[in-house]
């Protein structure tokens, strides 16, 4: 790669990141081009010659941030033995760290709504993940089903879940309940 591509590269990843940390914190409608510029180190007339507008920024910061949020969990996978545990471990990564987020800057609940198409494609992908965790037991457990509607059963209650929980601990009881539901129906017939 040349210089100017990694110069262009580096400041597209700046500008990435910047906006990530202003739209946890702020959200999709209070965040400002202004805002962005500004914690990213430049100008805003700089920051329209990386991205023509704040659509397009918030698209890329939700799939960095979906990025980094399923590599932590293929790393953190490993140290768990069962699927139930993994299950959990996905599931709370995912849907309690996100509640606690939410609980502490309400505007960031922007970041899992799916009425934003960056959010519902990240959502696929988390849901894709899952699917492939559940694929074997999905399989052997002589359900009518497949990982993917079992995958998206656990990811649509992981939204749901966030928005009925009274705290933090709640959501995680509702998480290792279901878990532990999904389990015991994919055991042995």
């Amino acid at each position: 790669m040349n210089k100017i591509a990694e110069r262009a590269a580096a400041k597209r990843q700046r500008v990435i990141e910047a906006a990530s940390v202003v739209f946890r914190r702020h959200g999709f409608a209070k965040t400002s081009m202004d805002t962005i510029a500004v914690e990213a180190g430049m100008s805003r007339p700089a920051l329209y010659l990386v991205f023509p507008n704040k659509e397009e920024i918030f698209a890329a910061a939700v799939h960095h941030m979906g990025e980094l949020a399923l590599t932590a969990l293929r790393q953190g996978l490993p140290q768990r033995a069962s699927l139930e545990e993994k299950l959990i471990f996905v599931c709370e990564q995912w849907a309690g760290r996100g509640y606690d987020r939410m609980k502490e800057n309400p505007d960031s609940k922007d970041l899992t709504d799916p009425s934003f198409q960056p959010v519902r494609e990240v959502y696929e992908k988390l849901q894709h993940f899952l699917a492939e965790l559940l694929a074997d037991s999905v399989r052997r457990s002589g359900l009518r089903t497949t990982p993917d509607q079992v995958a998206r059963l656990i990811t649509a209650s992981m939204r749901g879940f966030k928005e009925v929980a009274k705290d933090s601990a709640d959501i995680r009881r509702m998480l290792s309940l279901q878990i532990s539901i999904f389990i015991r129906g994919l055991g042995p017939r």
